[in-house]
């Protein structure tokens, strides 16, 4: 593979990227629940499994995303991002990322976080981002799991050239993310339908129905030839 050309800002990261209010990096989605659900929510990042090489600086030509990029910690993004989320959809009656006495906790296990560059002839890059995690939704009190689940999402876009390295790589983890939260939403929503459906409206109520009106027939001509 040919090494391309190199600009200052592939050297290092000039500025610290936030996802989680930047809205050129990450577009929070318009996703709505069919309705609201009668339970709060606490979300939770309870381990972080990815690999060293996304965490730590690699030095030299930058070519890939880690830990220094943030202005908050990793898990952090993720759990600020997907609370505003599921508040957003009207999913729940509250979600919170610390609420100990929610009814209800989504565990979540981050396996990758990660933006980098391939480099294809002189000038033309490949920018990739990719954010791998599992989910698990549970019963506070019985410690029952309701489903889990894992979410890979993976975008590339070709630039040639390309400056500003960093961004880029930045931009394409919030592509990724984007195309990951509405599937994880739309899953935890279809587990509350089948565990929590609609109540009929009950007809053994104390009210009486109200009598239908008599409709006179209609007074039609027949079809066809007379």
């Amino acid at each position: 593979m040919a090494v391309g050309l190199v600009c200052s800002s592939d050297i290092q990261a000039a500025v610290r990227y936030n996802l989680v209010n930047d809205y050129r990096f990450y577009a929070y989605s318009e996703y709505r629940a069919k309705r609201q659900h009668d339970h709060t929510l606490q979300i939770k990042i309870t381990r972080d499994m990815r690999p060293r090489a996304e965490r730590e600086p690699s030095g030299g030509i930058l070519r890939a995303t880690d830990d220094t990029f943030w202005v908050y910690p990793v898990p952090e993004i993720l759990e600020r991002i997907l609370t505003q989320e599921f508040a957003l959809s009207f999913l729940f009656r509250k979600v919170s990322r610390k609420d100990m006495e929610s009814g209800l906790i989504l565990e979540l296990v981050l396996k990758s976080f990660h933006g980098h560059m391939e480099t294809v002839g002189l000038v033309t890059r490949l920018i990739h981002g990719n954010i791998a995690l599992s989910g698990r939704l549970v019963h506070r009190k019985s410690r029952k799991t309701l489903f889990t689940k894992v979410y890979n999402s993976q975008t590339s876009v070709k630039l040639k050239p390309v400056t500003k390295s960093g961004h880029h790589m930045v931009k394409q983890i919030g592509r990724s993310l984007e195309e990951l939260v509405p599937i994880l939403i739309s899953d935890v929503e279809q587990v509350l339908e089948r565990t929590n459906p609609p109540q009929k409206p009950s007809s053994a109520s104390g009210k009486k129905k109200p009598k239908k009106r008599e409709t006179k027939p209609l007074d039609l001509e027949p079809l066809g030839p007379k």
